[in-house]
């Protein structure tokens, strides 16, 4: 009656062992997915940004995929009347804002362009913008969005993801392209924006986490293993 009691007081112990090991493979497991998908990302920006920027006019011979990364150079003229702050924004690790202003071109579409960061401090007010400019950066479909994502605030036009297909459903801008610019070159000598730089250097760091993860794995089984001898009387 002892022993089948002493089995019964070890289940508890197995079965969270057990769950604490499948949870801290499955992290690890998931760190090397990641992995991939950020070396697969670095070689995309690699090829991409190899290429010679591209006309808006030749972009719409591509799939939206395909242009992801991609160079561009448009001409246009800003509405800054529906100028966006895109929220939680930092450089140099200054809290600001992103200022997203949508481009007329000159066969009638529209398309946003993220002109870069701009602190707290500095207040945009529409008016600013006047006569054409030429924007040279790269495409985005959209931003990066979670389950801990702010809902966007269109009325106040602050928003915390940028995705062009919702903007243009609630502003009913049907002319509105699905996609964006993030700006890389300045404009002017003006401080603000600062504009985007680009770097093939992304943080990378999966592999260390993922070892980190099956590391602690094999930690808990062998303390595991070794609770187990204490109980049995053999350790």
């Amino acid at each position: 009656m002892r022993k089948q009691g002493s089995l019964i007081f070890l289940q508890w112990p197995t079965l969270i062992t057990f769950s604490g090991i499948v949870l801290l493979l499955s992290l690890g497991t998931w760190q090397i997915y990641r992995l991939h998908w950020k070396q697969n990302l670095l070689s995309l920006l690699e090829t991409r940004f190899a290429l010679p920027p591209e006309k808006i006019d030749n972009v719409r011979s591509f799939k939206l995929s395909d242009l992801e990364f991609r160079r561009i150079r448009v001409t246009g003229v800003f509405v800054d009347d529906w100028a966006l702050k895109l929220q939680g924004r930092t450089h140099e690790g200054k809290l600001g804002y992103h200022l997203i202003v949508p481009l007329q071109l000159a066969n009638g579409s529209r398309i946003l362009i993220d002109r870069g960061w701009v602190p707290f401090t500095e207040p945009y007010s529409p008016g600013k913008l006047s006569g054409a400019f030429s924007i040279e950066g790269y495409i985005r479909l959209h931003s990066d969005r979670n389950f801990m994502t702010p809902q966007n605030l269109y009325e106040e036009k602050e928003i915390y993801a940028l995705y062009p297909g919702e903007i243009a459903s609630h502003f009913h801008m049907n002319t509105l392209l699905p996609f964006y610019i993030v700006q890389t070159e300045p404009l002017d000598k003006s401080p603000f924006p600062i504009p985007a730089t680009f770097s093939l250097s992304l943080r990378n760091f999966h592999l260390q986490y993922a070892i980190t993860w099956y590391v602690l794995a094999l930690l808990l089984g062998i303390v595991y293993i070794l609770y187990i001898r204490r109980q049995r009387g053999t350790f």
